[in-house]
């Protein structure tokens, strides 16, 4: 046995190996499992990469502070991503909301309150509240 035959020998064990580790890290991942595909199909999940598209298409002083986006970021991020505008305002009003409502939860939290546990308990304390749900920042 030369000592070509067993470099030769020895590179091709490592890359067959290779190959069966990467083999195995792929059966073992979930994400690409041919199974997780209607997972990726949902309406959510479509909608949730959509807007992570636009909010990634912002430069970061706009990510920072939303007060600053005008007619004409929402205009260069619509042509950045190939979204209509209606869309890129459906995304910021959705944002709104949900600062809004985490404002509203930290606050409940500060006061010692009970913090909600459904979609129809969070609207009926919000109903109830005495100090309201902060929505002097929300587009309409």
């Amino acid at each position: 046995m030369s000592v070509f035959s067993s470099i030769k020998d020895n590179i091709s064990h490592r890359l067959e190996t290779r190959k069966n580790d990467k083999n195995g890290k792929e059966q073992r991942n979930p994400s690409t499992r041919v199974d997780a595909w209607w997972v990726s199909s949902m309406p959510q999940i479509q909608q949730m990469k959509a807007s992570l598209q636009i909010m990634e298409a912002m430069e970061q002083t706009h990510r920072e502070n939303p007060a600053l986006i005008n007619g004409k970021v929402k205009r260069i991020v619509s042509e950045k991503v190939g979204q209509s505008l209606e869309e890129i305002n459906n995304t910021l009003r959705s944002y709104e909301q949900l600062n809004s409502l985490r404002l509203w939860l930290r606050k409940r939290v500060e006061r010692g309150l009970p913090l909600p546990d459904s979609l129809d308990n969070t609207t009926e304390m919000i109903r109830e509240d005495p100090t309201g749900f902060p929505t002097k920042n929300l587009r309409y």
